[in-house]
């Protein structure tokens, strides 16, 4: 592969000037540390920024036309279109690291691949912009894909999806527009080219720059986990939902889910924010959901103040969905703070 690879890039720059040649390899990085800028190298030769690019596009042009002839197209063809798979777009990173992993392929051998992609018949090529990463996609369905993308980077600055919500949008769109029914991973590789899309541990997916998705705080971490949850829950599983989380390997899950955290700066947190409210044995909830702040006693004060007379049991259910209390202490307080005239319960 490598020998074939560098006879073929050889071959291709035969037919080019010396100038040439030096802006092609600076533009890829071939033989160098790293790719050069069009104003540097324009710099070099006294010329503008705009001129370096017509030249490279012209070097494209002329090798391109050659590579179409070469013997070695049909392997870097066929081999991409293994890797293109069904859903025939892909970045241009994951195409690069397949042909990397087959061929054990070095840093300077992935540069001149790279070109050879770029120039690939039947194939178009999208260069990085603040959207998009590079990809590569099949020229008769380039146009449809781009919209399917535009179409998921305006959706993704609007809504949050669950997984499946979002698998389910994502496969509709690409059935109706490219026409083409791919499975879960294509999906997400394909999806994968658009830069703001992240995904949190709790099966939500959207744009990285929603705090749902990519949280800065611990605050907002415990926030998304006691929402997602919809219950009371130990300071303790708190901690251990947030460890478990660290683990977790999904490179659309942003590093911001990786900190590590004390399981007492888990309980501060919990005491400390307005957000949460205190459970009872060492349980919070979100204020949020109808959870309120304060002790039982003052809980069941206002409860039976609201409602002059409540039946005992009553009065323990209301309880019981704000605050952790067993039927022994609840009998404690209601003897001590309370009336209780015929199962019925009155402030003293």
């Amino acid at each position: 592969m490598k020998e074939a690879l560098y006879q073929t890039f050889e071959d291709l720059l035969s037919d080019l000037n010396s100038r040439e040649i030096d802006i092609i390899k600076r533009r890829f990085g071939i033989d160098r540390e790293k790719k050069e800028s069009l104003g540097r190298i324009g710099m070099d030769f006294g010329l503008t920024r705009e001129r370096i690019r017509q030249i490279q596009d012209a070097i494209l042009g002329k090798i391109k036309a050659k590579f179409s002839s070469t013997p070695f197209i049909k392997k870097i063809y066929e081999e991409t279109e293994v890797y293109i798979g069904n859903l025939p777009v892909k970045r241009e990173i994951y195409i690069l690291e397949n042909f990397s992993n087959n061929y054990s392929l070095e840093d300077n051998d992935k540069k001149i691949l790279r070109l050879f992609l770029i120039i690939l018949p039947d194939y178009l090529y999208h260069k990085e912009t603040k959207t998009y990463h590079s990809f590569l996609g099949k020229e008769n369905i380039f146009k449809e894909a781009l919209s399917v993308l535009n179409n998921l980077h305006s959706t993704l600055s609007k809504k949050i999806f669950t997984e499946e919500e979002f698998l389910n949008f994502l496969e509709d769109n690409v059935k109706r527009i490219i026409n083409v029914s791919p499975d879960v991973n294509e999906l997400y590789e394909f999806a994968k080219i658009l830069k703001k899309l992240g995904k949190n541990p709790l099966n939500e997916v959207g744009s990285i720059d929603h705090k749902r998705i990519s949280p800065s705080s611990l605050i907002d971490k415990i926030y998304l986990v006691f929402k997602l949850e919809k219950r009371p829950m130990h300071f303790t599983e708190v901690y251990e939902k947030l460890n478990k989380i660290k683990e977790i390997e999904d490179d659309l899950i942003s590093d911001g889910w990786k900190k590590d955290y004390s399981l007492q700066s888990v309980l501060n947190t919990l005491i400390s924010s307005d957000k949460f409210a205190w459970y009872g044995r060492g349980k919070y909830a979100l204020k949020e959901d109808g959870y309120k702040d304060g002790n039982i006693i003052e809980l069941m004060k206002e409860i039976v103040k609201k409602h002059n007379g409540i039946k005992a049991d009553r009065l323990l259910e209301l309880v019981s969905k704000q605050k952790a209390v067993s039927k022994n202490t609840f009998s404690v307080y209601l003897q001590k703070y309370f009336k209780k005239i015929d199962n019925r319960v009155y402030l003293k």
